[in-house]
């Protein structure tokens, strides 16, 4: 009995873990042609940060003269998504 529980609580947390979530890429390591083309987008905006999300796709981030954050998102292939 207690071999089995101790195998289904096994299998429980496996099956639990949890996905990798988003991760903080170093500015200097965000490919040259996506930050063009995010500067390209919303070019008053100083972009500062990137975040690789689960899917693979990059976000790129920045503020504008107001302060307001901003973001060009990417697919994991490399194609524009999104602009906020």
């Amino acid at each position: 009995m207690r071999l089995i529980l101790l195998c289904v609580l096994s299998c429980i947390a496996i099956g639990c873990e949890s996905k990798q979530g988003p991760k903080i890429v170093p500015f200097e390591e965000v490919p040259p042609a996506l930050l063009q083309r995010a500067r390209q987008e919303l070019p008053e905006v100083k972009f500062d940060s990137a975040v690789r999300r689960s899917d693979g796709g990059l976000e790129i981030r920045g503020k504008d003269a107001q302060g307001k954050l901003r973001d060009v998102e990417f697919s994991a292939k490399g194609d524009l998504t999104e602009v906020e």
